[in-house]
Protein backbone atom coordinates (compact mmCIF):
# COMPACT_ATOMS: atom_id res chain seq x y z
CA UNK A 1 0.00 0.00 0.00
CA UNK A 2 1.47 3.36 -1.06
CA UNK A 3 0.99 5.94 1.69
CA UNK A 4 3.28 8.61 0.19
CA UNK A 5 1.83 12.10 0.28
CA UNK A 6 3.30 15.03 -1.57
CA UNK A 7 3.57 18.58 -0.28
CA UNK A 8 4.76 21.91 -1.67
CA UNK A 9 8.28 23.01 -0.74
CA UNK A 10 8.48 26.83 -0.65
CA UNK A 11 12.01 28.23 -1.10
CA UNK A 12 12.25 31.46 0.90
CA UNK A 13 15.70 32.72 -0.13
CA UNK A 14 18.90 31.87 -1.99
CA UNK A 15 19.33 31.28 -5.72
CA UNK A 16 15.87 29.71 -6.10
CA UNK A 17 14.02 32.26 -3.92
CA UNK A 18 10.28 32.34 -4.52
CA UNK A 19 10.11 29.01 -6.33
CA UNK A 20 7.97 26.10 -5.23
CA UNK A 21 7.90 22.44 -6.16
CA UNK A 22 6.25 19.23 -5.09
CA UNK A 23 8.12 16.66 -3.01
CA UNK A 24 7.08 13.72 -0.85
CA UNK A 25 6.84 13.28 2.91
CA UNK A 26 9.23 10.89 4.61
CA UNK A 27 8.08 7.35 5.38
CA UNK A 28 7.09 8.55 8.87
CA UNK A 29 4.80 11.20 7.36
CA UNK A 30 7.02 14.19 8.19
CA UNK A 31 8.41 16.87 5.87
CA UNK A 32 12.04 16.41 4.86
CA UNK A 33 14.53 18.27 7.05
CA UNK A 34 16.74 19.07 4.04
CA UNK A 35 16.29 19.17 0.30
CA UNK A 36 19.03 18.69 -2.28
CA UNK A 37 18.03 20.26 -5.60
CA UNK A 38 20.11 19.52 -8.71
CA UNK A 39 20.65 22.73 -10.70
CA UNK A 40 23.37 21.67 -13.15
CA UNK A 41 25.67 18.72 -13.71
CA UNK A 42 27.67 18.21 -10.53
CA UNK A 43 25.94 20.94 -8.49
CA UNK A 44 23.11 20.66 -5.95
CA UNK A 45 21.60 23.42 -3.84
CA UNK A 46 20.83 22.53 -0.22
CA UNK A 47 17.78 23.95 1.52
CA UNK A 48 16.91 23.32 5.19
CA UNK A 49 13.55 23.23 6.93
CA UNK A 50 12.70 26.75 8.12
CA UNK A 51 9.86 25.95 10.53
CA UNK A 52 6.80 27.15 8.62
CA UNK A 53 4.24 24.43 7.88
CA UNK A 54 0.73 24.67 6.43
CA UNK A 55 -1.58 21.70 6.97
CA UNK A 56 -4.30 20.15 4.82
CA UNK A 57 -7.53 20.39 6.81
CA UNK A 58 -9.15 17.03 6.02
CA UNK A 59 -6.04 14.86 6.37
CA UNK A 60 -3.99 16.86 8.89
CA UNK A 61 -0.87 16.19 6.78
CA UNK A 62 1.55 18.98 5.80
CA UNK A 63 0.57 20.62 2.50
CA UNK A 64 3.26 23.35 2.27
CA UNK A 65 6.61 23.71 4.04
CA UNK A 66 9.12 26.59 4.15
CA UNK A 67 12.82 26.03 3.40
CA UNK A 68 15.85 28.36 3.63
CA UNK A 69 19.03 28.22 1.57
CA UNK A 70 21.85 26.32 3.29
CA UNK A 71 24.55 26.18 0.60
CA UNK A 72 25.73 24.36 -2.50
CA UNK A 73 27.29 20.92 -2.91
CA UNK A 74 29.55 19.98 -5.80
CA UNK A 75 30.15 16.40 -6.97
Amino acid sequence: MDTAVSYTAKLLDGPLEGRTFSTELTESGEPKSQLSIPVEVGKHLRYSFAGGIEYDEPSGKPSAVDYRYAGADFD
